[in-house]
């Protein structure tokens, strides 16, 4: 079985609720409810932590009916950011999928979750700018966004509030606190033209 297709039958392994009794024979109820709905229903989620399990594949949009959950950590697994994980789960407080190997920008989307305390994104591959769009997360406490291939200016407040170690091993940031400014200026000082006049003599 692909790794890949492993997730849900651990999230059920790990978080559903005990087994409810079987309806009765000819009652007309299903004798399984769905897997999904199992989540959705009398089990409410709160954490969903299935770091280092060696998972592949795009985060799976069943994730929608864990809707309660507050903490999700995948860390060390494989796959990509889905722009609608903050949809599906809008009221996370700690997001960790550091570790993986991620690829492609952050998904400005991800300050729909915006309860957010905590985001870790470390040790991927994803590239781009950061998105202007985090200076919303106003309860952050805790970024690490280092050891990717981000590039480009470092959104103002996040460089503000955030330490060098949160941006590190992005060789292409710029701006507070990796560096002093972006782009080839021509320092504090600069650059003064001096123009001499030749003279002749009458």
């Amino acid at each position: 079985m692909s790794p890949s297709r492993l997730l849900l039958p651990l999230l059920l392994l790990l978080l559903a609720p005990p087994a409810a009794p079987q309806p009765a024979p000819g009652s007309g109820a299903a004798p399984q409810e769905n897997d999904l709905l199992c989540l959705r229903g009398a089990s409410r989620v709160i954490s969903l932590s299935l770091s280092g399990f060696g998972l592949q594949g795009a985060l799976p949009s069943s994730l929608r009916y864990c809707r309660g959950a507050t903490t999700l950590d995948l860390s060390g697994n494989d796959g990509q950011i889905p722009p609608a994980l903050c949809d599906w789960l809008p009221f996370l407080v700690n997001l960790d999928l550091s570790s993986n190997k991620l690829t492609g920008p952050i998904p400005a989307e991800l300050a729909n979750c915006r309860f957010l305390i905590s985001l870790k994104l470390a040790g991927n591959q994803l590239s781009g700018q950061i998105p202007a769009s985090l200076e919303r997360l106003d309860r952050l406490r805790s970024l690490d966004l280092s050891g990717n291939r981000l590039d480009g200016q470092i959104p103002t407040p996040l460089g503000a509030n955030f330490p060098n170690d949160s941006f590190s091993g992005n060789s292409g940031l710029c701006g507070r606190p990796v560096s002093s400014r972006c782009g080839r200026g021509l320092g504090g000082a600069g650059l003064g033209i001096v123009s001499r006049k030749s003279t002749r003599a009458l």
